[in-house]
């Protein structure tokens, strides 16, 4: 019969490449049914999760599994989901990261991770006043268009946004729905609300 003990609290504070950050709090897993020396091999954390993504506070959960091929070389797999709202906008993302992890057996032991992300995986729902009816690329395409203007090449406007030329052009031709995160950049940036893109009110 396998018995699992929860014990050793947790916490880290990270930063992502896309300007993201929080931190995870929560338990480490172990099986009392392992060896000591299996028991060091084999770690699984659960637990609550924070994310600052732009201005939006997201509240998630993570959980992540670490096992050790070496005394000093290990794997780690990282899988969180995040959920929040912004301007009556719903949005989540769930992430996947794995990667190697070093660390200098001893008593206290210093390691360091290389996180790669496979997927990331983010989702937009609608404001209150769009709900039960589609999304009009088109019209969303032609007002980011306008704030572009005739003075700015599609290029640039692009690389202010953090995204390429394609995509902005896949955008403003109303091909692709836009994310939350490049109209939060155009509200901020133009002073219009996210209900703008999609109605045309103001």
């Amino acid at each position: 019969m396998t018995k699992s003990t929860l014990s050793i609290f947790f916490a880290d504070k990270r930063r992502t490449v896309d300007g993201s950050k929080g931190f995870a709090a929560g338990w480490t897993l172990r099986s009392s049914s392992l060896s000591a020396q299996e028991q060091d091999k084999v770690e699984l954390f659960g637990g609550y999760s924070y994310m600052r993504f732009l201005s939006t506070n997201l509240n998630g959960w993570e959980v992540s599994g670490q096992y050790k091929f070496l005394d000093w070389l290990g794997g780690v797999a990282d899988f969180d989901g995040h959920y929040g709202s912004f301007d009556g906008i719903g949005t989540s993302t769930h992430t996947f990261l794995f990667g190697p992890q070093i660390s200098r057996p001893s008593r206290v032991s210093p390691f360091g991770n290389l996180l790669m992300t496979t997927r990331v995986k983010k989702k937009t729902g609608q404001s209150a006043a769009r709900k039960g009816s589609a999304l009009d690329l088109v019209a969303i395409g032609h007002r980011i268009r306008e704030l572009r203007g005739f003075d700015i090449e599609q290029a640039e406007f692009a690389r202010t946004l953090g995204i390429s030329q394609s995509q902005l052009s896949k955008y403003e031709r109303g091909v692709t729905e836009p994310p939350l995160s490049v109209l939060v950049q155009l509200k901020e940036r133009f002073g219009k609300n996210l209900d703008w893109f999609v109605t045309g009110r103001v």
